[in-house]
């Protein structure tokens, strides 16, 4: 499945390239910000109460059968509220049991029980790979990984606001791209509200959750690989929708 998305990253020269090198940076720094702070140590009440919060926040993701969950993506260039905006887009995720699907920009993502889908729209080429929920590893819950080879990166938080259900603690980082995450929680819900990041290089991103749904109802098809690709006399085919596209199996 990784040579899927790296159909995506091998266009180059492209206004699209560089949103695309944003999207992968967003995406790790979103897992990693997540995994740092579960590490963060306990020496203040504010560490303490933020390890807590994020203990629950996993909780309810974990537990959570069906998941809905929408995020607004923005990148600008600088800190200051005329910057240049270099991202600006909405990903979606989906999930019910091992199964998934996932849209950003023009890329969709889907998961079941049989297959693996990959639809990249701007070079409209569509991967299929089978799938075998049992055997595979790709999909661990970030927070159950093994944490032990992870230095800390975070200095202590700072609990910047605190307003009725929800906290916003602000993270300094000392070394690396990332000079600081902010972080705003629900204390009811238990859900994350927005996470944003400042670059050393000058460059801000924010990320807010739209939708943090632990019990949607999907559409009966949600799941189904046929909203992609169709399999005719043993040959993958593009959906009906999608004419045009080449479908690569894996």
């Amino acid at each position: 499945m990784r040579r899927a998305f790296e159909i995506h990253r091998e266009k180059g020269g492209s206004k699209g390239s560089g949103s695309s090198l944003w999207r992968s940076t967003i995406y790790r720094g979103v897992v990693l910000t997540f995994i740092a702070l579960m590490l963060l140590p306990s020496v203040s009440t504010q560490a303490q109460e933020l390890k807590e919060l994020l203990e629950k926040v996993r909780q309810t993701y974990s537990d959570a059968n069906r998941l809905h969950i929408k995020m607004h993506v923005k990148v600008y260039e600088g800190t200051s509220q005329d910057a240049e905006k270099l991202l600006d887009q909405v990903a979606d995720i989906k999930k019910q049991a091992t199964n998934y699907h996932y849209s950003f920009g023009e890329i969709r993502l889907l998961m079941n029980t049989q297959y693996q889908v990959v639809v990249d729209e701007l070079s409209k080429k569509i991967m299929v790979a089978s799938r075998d929920p049992s055997t595979e590893e790709q999909l661990a819950d970030p927070f159950q990984m093994n944490l032990d080879s992870i230095f800390r990166l975070y200095d202590n938080p700072v609990l910047e606001s605190s307003e009725d259900d929800m906290r916003t603690y602000r993270l300094d980082q000392s070394e690396g791209p990332i000079s600081s995450v902010k972080l705003t929680l629900n204390t009811r819900a238990y859900t994350l509200k927005e996470l944003s990041y400042t670059y050393r290089g000058g460059q801000y991103a924010v990320i807010e959750f739209l939708v943090f749904d632990i019990q949607p109802k999907f559409d009966a098809g949600e799941f189904q690989e046929s909203k992609y690709v169709q399999l005719r006399a043993g040959t993958w085919h593009p959906a009906t929708r999608l004419p045009g596209y080449e479908v690569i199996m894996n």
